[in-house]
């Protein structure tokens, strides 16, 4: 049945014809978007760009925190300092991260990841006012929930490749030196 608007025999939605036009833009949309969606969307990293992207950013943070003086644990000065320290270089940590988009596939385990480092920060800075308070309860408190959510941060970077971010956010890393 043809129609002045359609060119010819158009294709039908419902009852009323659907002009030639709107099929074809409907048909290119929906292409582009399954072509975008088996691509992992236009922004996603493939699983070895992300684990890659990860890795170097760990490897930096890393680097980074064993450059910093041990922490003094006689000293809760210092030692808060240090953790202070360490916890705003593992917030570049979680910064760059935040900017790495993950595949489709390993998005659910990428927010995980995300949401325990934010664990290990909160507790990282729990353990450096514990530490200014001479608190030896809260810091004891604050280093073994940090060390859980390491720990479950350390099994998600594994599952994404990220095997450079093992360990990558302890709050208390390196030696500690004792009186």
């Amino acid at each position: 049945m043809p129609d002045g608007n359609t060119g010819g025999d158009a294709a039908r939605y419902g009852d009323r014809p659907m002009p030639a036009r709107v099929s074809i833009i409907s048909f290119s949309c929906s292409a582009l978007l399954v072509a975008t969606a088996c691509q992992g969307g236009p922004d996603r990293l493939s699983a070895d760009e992300f684990a890659e992207q990860a890795n170097a950013a760990c490897a930096q943070v890393r680097t980074d925190i064993e450059g910093l003086e041990p922490v003094d644990i006689g000293n809760p000065e210092a030692a808060a300092e240090t953790v202070d320290r360490t916890t705003e270089i593992q917030r570049t940590l979680r910064d760059r991260l935040d900017e790495l988009v993950p595949p489709a596939a390993g998005q659910t385990a990428y927010d995980e990841w995300i949401r325990q480092i934010d664990v290990v920060l909160e507790q990282s800075g729990r353990l450096a006012e514990a530490l200014q308070a001479g608190d030896a309860a809260a810091q004891t408190a604050a280093n073994q929930a940090g060390a859980e959510a390491v720990a479950a941060a350390s099994a998600v970077a594994l599952e994404l490749g990220a095997d450079e971010c093992v360990d990558s956010v302890a709050p208390l890393t390196g030696g500690t030196t004792a009186p």
